[in-house]
């Protein structure tokens, strides 16, 4: 086990690699306890917290912000932790990357306190009469602008469109589409169209609110365009490098050259369309003496 606590103790590293610029270490922990591991990080990363790399050929890869990185992250083998540009973390984000998957997270995110992102269950889950594997672990995706709220958990399989907002103890999976917010267990869309801004009203004045009831900027919103990533294909390459440096030139090529609409995520069924559905099954029913099966 090779532990790094200071900017001095990266001279002594083996067998595992930090790339880039050296973070800023402030109360951070790195634990190294296999090899071929990779850590970069562009300039001006400041770390705070714990990362572990208890395998082999993971990749961390944090890019820069003008905010502290507080993290308590573990990487297993053959794993890649993201996090984009700009992001704020008010508390600890707790992330476990296991069996060969990925988290990317976007850019300009902001999570509140207590988050948790986990690509597995872990434990292992069977049909009785097949004895096939019903559980299999799947890499997250949280898109550009995503607001992440306090004691959320992302598991495995999320896929959140650029420019949405995870609601406080709200539990995910599957897509959750872009300018939207999401609530609940399991989360589901309150509301789609809307966009945030992260200011913070704590300490405003009753002119500083009146003056916020009307947005005055350009504001966050994301829609198909020829920047669009297929999801599933995205995380398909991340996934094949099996060496943390190869794997490192596919994200530099997938992920830190890529912006705007990347990560939109369109409404796969709008409200008023699950509505109208109901409307045309009960007229349905009533028609053909029916009941809903």
């Amino acid at each position: 086990m090779q532990t790094i606590t200071s900017q001095e103790g990266f001279a002594a590293l083996e067998n595992n690699s930090v790339l880039g610029t050296l973070p800023t270490m402030s109360n951070a922990r790195i634990e190294f306890a296999g090899t071929g591991n990779v850590l970069y990080c562009e300039e001006g990363v400041k770390l705070n917290g714990t990362i572990r790399f208890p395998g082999n050929n993971a990749l961390v890869v944090l890019r820069a912000s003008n905010h502290l990185y507080r993290l308590d992250l573990t990487v297993h083998n053959h794993c890649l932790f993201y996090s984009g540009k700009g992001s704020y973390f008010n508390g600890a984000l707790h992330a476990i990357c296991s069996e060969g998957c990925s988290i990317v997270l976007g850019d300009d995110c902001l999570y509140s306190f207590g988050i948790w992102i986990r690509t597995a269950d872990p434990h292992l889950v069977y049909d009785a009469t097949s004895k096939r594997r019903l559980n299999p672990s799947k890499d997250v995706l949280v898109g550009d602008h995503v607001w992440v709220g306090q004691d959320a958990m992302i598991l495995k399989g999320t896929h959140i469109g650029s420019g949405s907002i995870l609601g406080a103890r709200a539990v995910t999976s599957g897509e959750l589409c872009s300018n939207a917010s999401w609530a609940g267990v399991p989360a589901r869309c309150l509301r789609e169209d809307i966009f945030w801004d992260d200011a913070c009203v704590h300490p405003w004045t009753p002119e500083q609110t009146e003056k916020s009831q009307v947005y005055q900027k350009e504001p966050a919103l994301f829609r198909h365009d020829g920047q669009t990533v297929r999801v599933d294909e995205l995380l398909a390459c991340l996934r094949e490098p099996h060496d943390a440096e190869q794997r490192l030139a596919v994200v530099k090529e997938r992920l830190i050259a890529t912006a705007g609409n990347r990560f939109y995520l369109g409404a796969k069924t709008k409200p008023q369309d699950k509505a109208s559905r109901g409307a045309l099954k009960s007229a349905a029913s009533r028609l053909f003496g029916r009941g809903d099966r």
